[in-house]
């Protein structure tokens, strides 16, 4: 067990245990002196707190002179994320793909297929906004259509949203897990499926969603604010969505100081705790990615990461730390 411990420990408390015995022989000695020499008060007092300063920086002055004897180091573990982790995100948003066709077909009150068009959607921020939609046309269903404009991958529809009211939210977003599995299957490579398999995965915990736009991708953003209200009903609401535009990916300094004003916000507004809140970090640039790594080791905030070549759904939660230990 003592082996763990460096030399440099014992060497650190010695040195503190004869600075305070030093300090107090030396505060009795001078005291006396002081109290002899000087009647008044005030000076007596002046006096021994520029003593107990000068001794105290003389301390710190060793301690800065010795600082090169230990390290600073971080420490990374990964762990499989588990459903329902977080109650807020911080999610990056890249460019749709251009051969990737997205569109939403439903079945009105005939039985009859139509599909939605943008104008549609566009202004949907809640689900208030979907039931007067539904209303407005007869919907039954509404099916999220996926297709490669290169090549035909078949059906790839799934149910998003159905107007029966004994839907449980939970089955529904096992059922797009399933969907967003089984269109990887199909070699169907989606942009967006990484974000949306982080929030289907937290649907019962998740009341945050905050995404990181350019001004290329912003134009699309409707898009997946619909699935996703489809898909949780009720984080439309008390502004549970919310879109940050940069003008790039690529500039460290504006990408880090928009995080910093999200954490302030988060910590303000929302009062979400560290561990509450995720970033993901997959298939951003490398800005994003050192970004969200010092996002973590500030705010010890975790990262989320989902590999492509490992198996569909497995999303690593890295959690980073700072550590300050003597070298061996």
């Amino acid at each position: 067990m003592f082996k763990k411990f460096n030399k440099d420990y014992f060497i650190l408390a010695g040195l503190l245990s004869v600075w305070l015995i030093l300090i107090g022989i030396a505060g009795n000695y001078f005291t006396d002196i002081i109290d002899n020499y000087f009647k008044n008060t005030l000076p007596i007092l002046l006096i021994k707190l520029f003593i107990m300063s000068v001794l105290l920086l003389l301390f710190i002055s060793f301690l800065y002179i010795k600082k090169k004897r230990f390290k600073f180091y971080a420490l990374s573990n990964e762990v499989l994320m588990e459903n329902d982790s977080f109650k807020a995100v911080i999610l990056p948003i890249s460019i749709p793909s251009k051969i990737i066709n997205i569109n939403f077909s439903y079945i009105d009150n005939n039985n009859e297929e139509r599909y939605l068009e943008d104008e549609d959607i566009k202004n949907i921020k809640s689900l208030d906004d979907v039931l007067d939609l539904v209303k407005q046309k007869n919907i039954k269903e509404i099916y999220l259509d996926l297709r490669n404009s290169e090549k035909d991958n078949g059906d790839t529809k799934c149910l998003i949203f159905s107007k029966k009211n004994n839907e449980d939210e939970v089955e529904k977003n096992k059922r797009f897990i399933n969907w967003l599995e089984e269109i990887t299957k199909k070699k169907i490579r989606w942009n967006w499926a990484v974000q949306l398999l982080i929030i289907a995965k937290n649907s019962k915990s998740l009341e945050h969603i905050r995404f990181i736009c350019t001004e290329d991708s912003i134009d699309k953003i409707y898009i997946l604010k619909f699935i996703i209200i489809c898909l949780l009903n009720k984080i439309g609401e008390n502004e549970g969505i919310i879109v940050c535009e940069i003008e790039s990916f690529e500039n460290f300094t504006i990408l880090s100081e928009l995080v910093e004003k999200i954490e302030e916000d988060f910590e303000n507004r929302y009062n979400f705790k560290d561990k509450e809140i995720a970033f993901d970090i997959t298939g951003g640039t490398k800005p994003v990615s050192v970004i969200g790594t010092f996002f973590t080791l500030k705010s010890r905030t975790p990262i989320l990461y989902v590999s492509q070549e490992d198996e569909f759904g497995k999303i690593l939660q890295i959690n980073a730390i700072i550590n300050i230990e003597p070298p061996e």
